[in-house]
């Protein structure tokens, strides 16, 4: 009792004093837009306490003494606002305050868009506390990307991860999506992939939001997921005024020759109850065409090269070459609408924001199978839904001189194929003389001569149809105290501790229903039912001729550049839709497919944190936390003893339930050190902790047993997350005239990567069957397993980064607006392998003994190379011009290539990575009155492809096209 007397008598004088100070509240806007200025940088002149507008434009200075002190209002290319203030002790004063552009003059506006656009990203990136890029809500706005992913990836040391030509995914720093992390308003978002925590941002319309950070080095208070850094995309506060934007675009696909994208989006804002309440709604639809041309080759190699005849590897020869001509169709729809009341020193905050996007694809596929000899004709119609629904209510209360908030939040996300249905049609020993073919160039193959393909001769083979579905809840809460505190005039700063507790749940369910058509029962069945379907020409198998779709003409596939290679032919798709549902009853579920991927994870998060800022003077800053994080986890899954291996095979399967559990803890030190010898550069040095948590897919506890094969899948709750140690520094110079050029370095070291194992069960070895709970029975059989890397890995690399314009010349020049980066990153990491060899059986003969003169051993072995997914160079450059009421830009980025598929054989004859990829893009925008605009895009101008090749040999395994898109559209601003 004494003690707990003790600890309210302190807390009691500490408040105290707190009452002694007063707190200045408020809002900054542009004088003539009403626009909120985010970055802007408040400071105290006579105590120099400071702070800046968050992303809706508010700010709080706590702590400030009682009488006489003036505010200063600096903004990069807004004039500095001087405010004279009579504060008393224990007040909060709330002001909204106008600062007026420079580029007003005589009631003219000289310089507009892109240049507003990046200003504002100066103000941010100069003033934000840790190491952050930003995209502001103006360049967002004013030429804007098909997405946010494709805009977050013009950003030093991000490049996006693509899909039918579009950015998807975001790779920061190298490491792959998986190993970062996106949040909403600082709430985490949820996974939108079936099996890892990566999250989908093409989904996300850049029309909805208000603005984007990258945080790549975080202070205690931010969630501490994420290796490489995480994406927090904001939703803004309804400025001051009523305003509304309508926006209208069509557009034109190359890959289909064709008009077909169509877009619309609205904004309408507006602030009530003489601004204490703010409305804001913002609404996208969009229909976008991303048909494709692909090449996928699949090769094989086996055996050691030749050492004495001067072999150095062993060449791969063709196992399959796969030729798709693919029809996809994107639905991207965006709604937001957020709410704020402000009460006093309270704010209550509600956000919403859904985005969902509807995926129709007909996929048309000629796979050429050397290694079983057919060709096979694919026929797949898939649709599929992804979502992400975000909710979140936060409060917020500047009492005593400290800032309390608190809040809780819900993030959904689905991910759904509730129809694939695909046929497969075949045409046996088509290649005269395979034995020819296996080391030609894959273009090569369907050349005259090398394959007799008549169309008559196919028969149907199967028909399968899939679905799957992989939602995910996360429901979060969270509080936040922060405290300031003065030592004397020259340093100050403030307390802050808080915590937050999150939850996860997600679940797989997936179903294959399967039919071999080319099998008497089922076959005779199909013919009663669809009667009019036409044999092939060869027997008695139900051809592909009455599947025929009679309209379809080929294109220039792969653009042209090869001359055999082409997809002559297509079904039709209501055929292809009219013969399930005619035949669905013929199909049988493949249980197998359930027992293999069905899971539910539980996952429970709980953290805690104490930081401080301290700041001396106005030229040091210093920011050290730490943060503890527990979490608690189960997953349940399926396990069985006899699961076939074949998925096209209707078995019963004996198969049970099992839940497994763990639980870790982290304690995570944050310090962040900023020094500012000089108004124009400063110095920000970083060192942070974070993690990463397993794939769902790698925690389901599963033992499933493939006694045809002798071959065991493992897998429990017992990973750890990967841990990195980061360490950053980045030079900032800065120039009002000219703009903002940073110099960045950085350094991770990743502990605990996960790798899948595949090693013989050995008894009396790390591979006895006892350690896994396994029985006797299954000495000798292969198990595959994950399990975290022992080795660390490195990463490192530096980032350059230029943001200029020219506002300071005369004439032509004062339009320009450049931008630029460039990023050079390194890697290390070994990738682990055991090997299984034979050899002599050192008990053979000795009593006991029950195996024979040879057996098989586990031999570990690991190689070194780069990170999957990591570059070695990424650029991105700009120009852009305004000039009164025109803006325009051009933009490149060029991606360095990256590791693909890493090296297994000692040879490296396996080893696959892309080629190296350039984009060029095009953006114009027209204002026609203060109300209304024209704009146009074109993307990928110059039909840059997607490649990657075998290392050694430059074979190519894979080329899509996609083609270059254009679009435009008007603009109507109320």
């Amino acid at each position: 009792m004494k003690h707990t007397f003790l600890v309210f008598a302190f807390l009691f004088c500490v408040i105290s004093s707190w009452a002694q100070y007063a707190t200045i509240t408020g809002t900054v806007m542009d004088s003539k837009t009403k626009e909120l200025l985010i970055g802007t940088n408040m400071i105290i002149k006579e105590t120099k306490q400071g702070t800046i507008s968050n992303m809706n434009g508010n700010f709080i200075i706590q702590g400030v003494p009682a009488g006489n002190v003036t505010l200063s209002v600096s903004y990069m290319g807004y004039n500095t606002q001087d405010i004279p203030l009579v504060m008393k002790k224990g007040e909060t004063m709330n002001l909204n305050i106008l600062l007026v552009d420079k580029s007003l003059q005589m009631g003219e506006v000289l310089v507009t868009a892109q240049a507003r656009g990046q200003q504002a990203a100066i103000n941010q990136q100069l003033n934000a506390s840790g190491i952050v890029n930003v995209i502001s809500t103006e360049k967002l706005q004013e030429l804007p990307d098909a997405n946010v992913a494709e805009a977050i990836g013009r950003l030093p040391g991000l490049m996006t991860q693509r899909e039918g030509g579009e950015g998807q995914k975001i790779v920061i720093r190298g490491l792959e999506p998986k190993y970062n992390t996106v949040s909403i308003n600082g709430m985490m978002a949820p996974s939108t992939d079936p099996n890892d925590r990566s999250t989908d941002l093409n989904m996300v319309a850049s029309e909805i939001i208000g603005g984007v950070e990258v945080m790549k080095a975080i202070t205690a208070d931010k969630d501490a997921d994420g290796l490489g850094g995480t994406v927090n995309i904001i939703l803004k506060d309804a400025p001051e005024g009523f305003k509304a934007t309508a926006n209208v675009q069509g557009g034109y696909h190359q890959q289909i020759n064709g008009i077909g994208d169509l877009k619309g989006s609205i904004y309408l804002s507006n602030r009530f109850f003489h601004n204490s309440l703010g409305v804001i709604l913002t609404a996208s639809t969009e229909k976008m065409d991303r048909s494709n041309d692909k090449m996928n080759v699949a090769y094989l190699v086996q055996g050691n090269p030749d050492i004495a005849n001067g072999e150095t590897f062993v060449r791969p020869w063709l196992d399959k070459l796969s030729l798709e001509s693919n029809l996809v169709t994107l639905t991207r729809n965006n709604v937001s609408l957020n709410m704020d009341y402000v009460m006093g020193g309270t704010k209550i905050k509600f956000t919403n924001m859904l985005s969902m996007m509807n995926t129709d694809e007909f996929l048309r596929e000629k796979q050429y199978s050397l290694g079983n000899q057919t060709l096979q004709f694919f026929q797949e119609d898939s649709k599929n839904l992804n979502m992400i629904l975000s909710n979140s209510l936060e409060v917020s209360h500047n009492f005593w001189g400290t800032a309390f908030d608190y809040g809780a939040g819900r993030s959904y996300s689905a991910q759904k194929t509730g129809y694939d249905h695909q046929l497969d049609f075949r045409l046996q020993s088509p290649f005269p003389n395979t034995s020819s073919l296996l080391f030609l160039k894959p273009q090569d193959v369907p050349a005259p001569g090398n394959v007799n393909d008549n169309i008559n001769n196919y028969y149907l083979y199967s028909g399968t149809f899939d679905q799957v579905q992989a939602p995910e809840t996360e429901l979060s809460a969270w509080l936040n105290w922060k405290m300031p505190y003065k030592i004397n005039d020259k340093v100050t700063g403030f307390l802050k501790f808080g915590g937050k507790y999150r939850q996860k749940d997600r679940n797989k369910d997936s179903s294959r229903d399967f039919a071999r058509f080319d099998i008497a029962a089922t076959l005779n069945q199909a013919k009663l039912n669809s009667p009019d379907l036409a044999l092939n020409s060869g027997g008695n198998l139900i051809g592909i001729s009455s599947f025929l779709d009679n309209n379809f003409k080929s294109t220039n596939f792969l653009n042209g550049q090869y001359p055999y290679l082409n997809v002559d032919y297509a079904l039709n798709r209501n055929a292809v839709s009219d013969f399930y549902t005619t035949n669905k009853d013929l199909y049988a579920n493949i249980m197998t497919t359930m027992i293999q991927n069905d899971y539910k994870g539980h996952e429970e998060s709980y953290a805690a944190y104490i930081m401080t800022e301290l700041n001396i003077g106005k030229w040091l800053t210093f920011t050290p936390g730490v943060r503890y994080d527990y979490t608690y986890m189960k997953y349940g899954g399926y396990s069985g003893d006899n699961i076939p291996s074949d998925l096209t095979k209707e078995t019963t399967v004996a198969y049970t339930w099992n839940d497994d559990t763990n639980r870790y803890g982290y304690l995570l030190p944050e310090i962040l050190l900023r020094l500012k010898p000089a108004s124009w550069f400063d110095i920000r040095l970083a060192y942070t902790q974070t993690l990463s948590r397993p794939d769902y897919d790698l925690l389901v506890p599963r033992t499933q047993v493939t006694a045809s094969q002798q071959f065991v899948a493992y897998s429990r709750t017992n990973l750890l997350p990967a841990k990195s140690t980061n360490y950053d520094a980045i030079f900032t110079f800065y120039d009002k005239n000219w703009g903002l050029f940073t110099i960045g370095g950085f350094y991770k070291k990743i502990d605990n990567f996960i790798y899948v194992r595949r090693a013989i069960l050995i008894k009396g070895s790390d591979t006895d069957y006892n350690l896994f709970g396994l029985s006797p029975t299954l000495n000798g059989f292969t198990i595959q397993y994950p399990m975290n890397n022992p080795h660390a890995s490195y990463l490192w690399g530096a980032e350059f980064d230029l943001q200029t314009s020219l506002k300071s010349l005369d004439g032509f020049w004062k339009g320009v607006v450049f931008s630029g980066n460039m990023s050079f990153m390194n890697s290390r990491t070994q990738y682990n392998q055991t090997l299984i060899e034979r050899t002599v059986n050192p008990n053979y003969g000795k009593p006991g003994n029950t195996l024979g003169r040879f057996i098989n051993i586990n031999v570990d072995t690991t190689y070194t190379d780069r990170l999957l997914k990591q570059p070695s160079m990424l650029a991105n450059a700009s120009v852009g011009y305004d000039y009164k009421g025109f803006s325009i830009r051009i933009s490149y980025s060029f991606q360095d290539n990256i590791l693909i598929t890493p090296q297994q054989r000692t040879d490296a004859a396996d080893k696959e990575s892309t080629l190296g990829f350039s984009k060029w893009d095009l953006q114009v925008n027209q204002k026609i009155n203060k109300h209304i605009s024209i704009f146009g895009n074109m993307s990928n101008i110059f039909n840059q492809p997607d490649v990657s090749v075998r290392d050694i040999t430059g074979f190519t395994t894979s080329m899509e096209y996609y083609g270059y898109t254009a679009n435009i559209g008007v603009k109507i601003s109320l």
